[in-house]
């Protein structure tokens, strides 16, 4: 296909709101599940601040003026989440993709430098801008996706305990170093991986009850009270659940001693120094919380 005869082509899929577009745009980039993840955290806080702003303005008899359109919030909610999870893309390869997933084929081809290219940079600079200073410049976000999947990955290893039925700890195997007390160095950890390579071990989450959890994931993110509210280990936990629920399976024991196992001393190893008791009964509690939710309200 010449250039000129895909210039004439329409998009495959196209967004049919902004929420749709920071998930098909994060598609088309490549982007990781938790910069997507971090991305609605960051639509969330913004959201939340700007609700407070509106209101503030109407009890002022004041006319409120939407800081980022939506479509903007999306582009630059992405933007700042590929810097944050060290998965950076350059605007323009953001700026290409979006323009064209928004006007279709009716459009022509964006192209750099141009006056249409440099006035949408400059709206997506100054809008990063002012995200930037609703998140008080804070832009580090732990996710249930961060580090690559391990707290789901230590959610997923307690809450199917496997060792149970004789199979050998995928902590051992895969990602040794990521076990909890594990002096597991770098060399015997890419041992583990090798050893995993070779006989076909995937992770946790590559299983079909760990890609239906983060689903469930994703789901969390998306909804603000849970997004902002739940660690998350919480999240990790609940989505394991809701995918065992989802898939037919039935636990082997109560649901209040599945919970415990689960949140046995935390899930997070990066969590604020503090005791493990009271770290898991507060893990208990909100996963418990979380899991009531969700079975409650449909999924988006």
């Amino acid at each position: 296909m010449t250039d000129l005869e895909e210039e004439k082509v329409a998009p495959s899929v196209l967004p049919k709101n902004a929420h749709q577009l920071l998930f098909l745009l994060g598609e088309v980039l490549r982007l990781p599940l938790n910069t997507i993840c971090t991305a609605l955290i960051y639509a969330h806080k913004y959201r939340v601040f700007t609700r407070s702003v509106r209101q503030s303005a109407e009890q002022a008899g004041e006319q409120y003026h939407e800081l980022i359109d939506d479509d903007s919030l999306s582009i630059t909610c992405l933007s700042l989440a590929t810097k944050a999870t060290e998965s950076p893309r350059r605007l323009r390869e953001l700026l290409v993709p979006a323009y064209h997933l928004l006007r279709g084929s009716s459009a022509p081809r964006l192209t750099f430098p141009s006056h249409v290219y440099d006035a949408l940079r400059a709206g997506i600079v100054h809008s990063e801008l002012v995200l930037l200073r609703i998140l008080d410049y804070d832009t580090g976000v732990r996710t249930a996706l961060s580090s690559n999947f391990a707290i789901l990955e230590r959610a997923l290893d307690r809450g199917l305990s496997a060792h149970v039925y004789g199979v050998k700890d995928l902590a051992d195997i895969i990602h040794g170093s990521m076990r909890e007390g594990s002096t597991t160095t770098v060399s015997a950890a890419r041992q583990d991986q090798e050893y995993a390579d070779e006989f076909g071990i995937v992770c946790l989450h590559s299983t079909t009850i760990g890609r239906t959890a983060i689903d469930w994931v994703i789901i969390c993110y998306q909804k603000e009270e849970v997004a902002l509210n739940f660690t998350p280990a919480a999240i990790a936990a609940a989505s394991m659940y809701m995918a065992i629920e989802g898939r037919g399976y039935a636990l082997g024991c109560s649901i209040e001693e599945w919970v415990s196992r689960v949140a046995r001393n935390g899930l997070d190893s990066f969590q604020d120094e503090s005791p493990a008791s009271e770290d898991s009964e507060n893990l208990k509690l909100q996963i418990a919380d979380l899991i009531s939710i969700l079975r409650k309200q449909p999924r988006d």
